[in-house]
């Protein structure tokens, strides 16, 4: 189960990336990563694109850092496919 995790984080973490996110704690050795993917982007409007998130499907999870900068936490299971990654992708475009 935790390999397959892996694998999906490793699907999902570039996407991101390449659309302007910061993934926090990505820097940490592999053997610390988990399937939780919490990210900040520094002009996109976090509210309103988790918004859109969940009314296509996507399960997000809103947060607030502590001294207030808004977060997404995506959080792939096993059970997730890779269609579904992707569909995260298109909703980025």
């Amino acid at each position: 189960i935790y390999r397959r995790i892996l694998q999906l984080r490793a699907r999902l973490v570039p996407i991101l990336t390449r659309s302007g996110f910061a993934v926090l704690g990505e820097d940490m050795s592999e053997d610390r990563k988990t399937g939780i993917i919490t990210v900040t982007h520094p002009s996109r409007d976090l509210v309103a694109l988790g918004k859109s998130f969940l009314a296509a499907g996507v399960e997000i999870s809103q947060r607030n850092l502590r001294d207030g900068t808004p977060i997404i936490r995506f959080s792939p299971h096993f059970y997730n496919t890779e269609a579904e990654i992707d569909k995260i992708a298109s909703l980025l475009e």
